[in-house]
């Protein structure tokens, strides 16, 4: 069960920074 978490860790990290960069290109847009 731990190991399933640890690797669980990567993808939730992936998808938070990829909705960061998505938030940044949409106030260049707006700007």
């Amino acid at each position: 069960m731990g190991e399933a978490q640890q690797s669980n860790v990567p993808v939730i990290i992936q998808k938070v920074h990829f909705g960061s960069l998505a938030n940044e290109e949409t106030v260049h847009k707006l700007q």
